[in-house]
């Protein structure tokens, strides 16, 4: 479909059948087989990127037949602190038209590496009180899985792959849609079918899922803003230590010193990210 709005040919976009896997065993095998190419594809990419790659493991698996009724559509499990039990990146495939191909990358980065995997595989290795290990903070842990989809781009995952990147610029849109939906009914007094109806005709999501979405930011306010306000506090902090350091700032570094304390609360995130621009300015 060349007219119609973006909404419009994101929802012909969805059911286009090349898009589509084969709702049996062999197409939900397909599928999950796809993604753990795209995961071990980034992986391969992560030295360049990250001076650190932790031992912990991600398994990608289908969500139990008993639980995909009341499951997201993906989601990411820690793994144990002790190693016994690698990371989980579920996918719920009780239906597998919930996942076109072209949205699976974006997906896939921001639940396994670079994003919340290596966020909670760094975390268990690190030499902290368990209890550290155990708090999360939505606004910096999700923050940094969609900063990791950010890189995964800049990591040239998407060039051969104009779908993926369009998926990944849906993602994008998806994300500045929940602010103004978030705060339409928060702060503005949007009812619950007016925020359902403009996710819908703005970003072409199915009713459904929009209805999902805004029922959640009803009885959870500031969650959905949470992810792309801390993304974007990252991103400053990487153009402060770029514009400090100069020639002396290195990416791997940079991401080093946030995943090390990525579900931190952000100010202590700050603190930490400033303190290590100082002291390298000064080696």
């Amino acid at each position: 479909k060349e007219d119609g709005t973006v909404g419009e040919r994101m929802q012909q976009l969805n059911v286009e059948a090349r898009f589509i896997y084969a709702n049996d065993a062999e197409g939900k095998e397909k599928l999950l087989a796809d993604i753990r190419e795209m995961i071990d594809g980034m992986y391969a990419e992560l030295p360049n990127w990250f001076r650190i790659i932790p031992a912990h493991k991600v398994e990608v698996r289908m969500v139990p037949e008993f639980s995909q009724a009341s499951a997201p559509i993906g989601y990411y499990n820690n793994p144990a602190p002790d190693g016994s039990r690698p990371g989980y990146y579920f996918l719920n495939l009780s239906d597998t038209a919930l996942h076109p191909s072209w949205t699976l990358p974006t997906l896939s980065f921001h639940e396994a590496v670079p994003g919340h995997h290596l966020d909670g595989a760094t975390a268990m290795g690190l030499d902290v009180p368990v209890l550290t290990k155990a708090l999360w903070s939505n606004t910096s842990g999700e923050g940094w899985a969609l900063y990791a989809e950010r890189l995964a781009a800049e990591a040239d995952m998407y060039a051969d792959d104009p779908f993926g990147d369009l998926g990944r610029l849906l993602a994008e849109l998806h994300r500045a849609v929940r602010l103004v939906t978030d705060t339409g009914m928060h702060a503005k007094r949007w009812s619950r079918e007016q925020a359902i109806r403009y996710m819908v005709e703005t970003e072409g999501l199915d009713e459904a899922t929009a209805t999902s979405e805004i029922e959640r930011f009803v009885v959870w306010p500031a969650q959905a803003l949470g992810y792309k306000l801390g993304q974007l506090r990252i991103l400053a902090l990487r153009e402060e230590a770029q514009s400090k350091l100069g020639e002396r700032f290195d990416i791997r570094d940079f991401n080093q010193q946030v995943l090390e304390v990525a579900s931190t609360p952000m100010p202590y995130i700050e603190s930490t990210i400033r303190d290590w621009i100082e002291v390298s300015g000064n080696l």
